[in-house]
Formats: C-alpha cells, sequence, structure tokens
C-alpha cells in the first residue's frame, strides 16, 4: 500500500512539475524555432511562437498566426485561429510548420532547448529561448 501511494505522488508530481516548468519558464518569452521536420531540412526564416494565458501568436515564415490552446494533465492541444494570407517562397515550409504545431501534443523543457512531440513522443519542432 506504501509503495501504491509513494508511485501515485511521483507520478501527480511529475505531472505538475511539467505544467509548472512551463509557466515558470516559457510563458510569455519568445520562442525561435531551431529545428523541423528531418535535419536536412532548414526550418522557416524567423519561426517564432510565444505562449501566454491559453492563447499562442507566432510567425511562421511567411505570415503570423494566432490561437489558442489549452493544457490537460500533461497534454497540450493547439488550435489555430487566424493565419496570414501572403504567399512567399517559404510558403511550404510554413505550412508544414503549422501543421506539426497543431499536431504536437507535449512539450517537454530541456535546458534552453523546448521540445514540441506528438502522442508517441517523436520530436516535431524544437525551439530555443
Amino acid at each position: 500500500m506504501r509503495y501504491l501511494t509513494l508511485a501515485i505522488m511521483l507520478l501527480l508530481l511529475g505531472c505538475t512539475s511539467q505544467y509548472r516548468l512551463f509557466r515558470e519558464k516559457i510563458k510569455d518569452q519568445n520562442l525561435f524555432l531551431e529545428y523541423f521536420g528531418d535535419l536536412e531540412q532548414e526550418p522557416p526564416q524567423n519561426a517564432v511562437i510565444v505562449l501566454s494565458n491559453g492563447t499562442f501568436r507566432g510567425y511562421g515564415g511567411c505570415n503570423d498566426y494566432n490561437g489558442t490552446f489549452s493544457i490537460n494533465r500533461d497534454f497540450i492541444h493547439f488550435k489555430l485561429n487566424d493565419i496570414g494570407t501572403e504567399v512567399c517562397d517559404e510558403i511550404y515550409k510554413e505550412r508544414e510548420y503549422l501543421t506539426k504545431l497543431v499536431n504536437s501534443t507535449n512539450i517537454f523543457i530541456k535546458g534552453k532547448k523546448i521540445l514540441f512531440t506528438d502522442r508517441d513522443k517523436k520530436t516535431l519542432l524544437i525551439y530555443t529561448k
């Protein structure tokens, strides 16, 4: 019984500590895209995201975008609300980037790197502060 209680406490602490890290370390900060897709493909130029109080905004290489997000236990859910309509050379990379953003379900903080992963823990995007 004691081991079960300890396991439950560690599980709850792990879930809440990830949320606390998010709130303390990346809220309201510019996160610059460093990696997306495979390593051979360069990310969209100057792509950035800012997460704050359930909303996010950023630049995807061609256009500004914004939306909402929610954190439910250890999962994060993104919903795009608005994307600019400018067309440029980076438009295909921008679309792929935004698709990966919406498909991200977890955020892990490792030093100055913030990893966005899918449900299988496959890294989709890596940002730096």
